[in-house]
């Protein structure tokens, strides 16, 4: 038990370190785009190691719940772009991660073959409607 607890408080002491200095590479003098490749990189390197330590259930959790906060990410930094404001795109946006976070769900639940099918029936309305708006 002590190694155990010895273990785990290293883990978490070895995290905030790595918080600490990315958060310091962030604020640096250095603007270049090699440094925010070098720090995506080191998260994307600690976050692979931890991947494999988990389960197949909680990997398969982790791997919906990753899915979903890029795409949110990537909506948040699409809607900074004045062409993406517009209502139309916006609404489709935003139903396309309404339905990426009830594919997560589906994902935890462990149901797959309901979530391909609804998700293929969405994304055709939405893009027939879209179509249809265009003309």
């Amino acid at each position: 038990m002590r190694d155990l607890t010895k273990s785990f408080f290293s883990f978490s002491w070895t995290m905030s370190l790595l918080g600490l200095e990315q958060l310091t590479n962030l604020l640096s003098e250095e603007r270049s785009g090699d440094r925010r490749k070098r720090m995506a990189k080191t998260f994307d390197a600690v976050t692979e190691a931890t991947v494999d330590q988990l389960g197949k259930r909680t990997s398969s959790l982790y791997e919906s719940g990753d899915r979903l906060q890029r795409e949110t990410v990537d909506l948040m930094f699409d809607l900074s772009r004045p062409e993406e404001l517009k209502p139309r795109k916006v609404v489709d946006r935003a139903a396309d991660l309404v339905e990426s976070t009830a594919d997560a769900l589906r994902d935890v639940a462990g149901d797959d073959k309901k979530k391909k099918k609804t998700t293929h029936k969405r994304t055709a309305s939405r893009r027939k409607t879209t179509a249809e708006a265009s003309t």
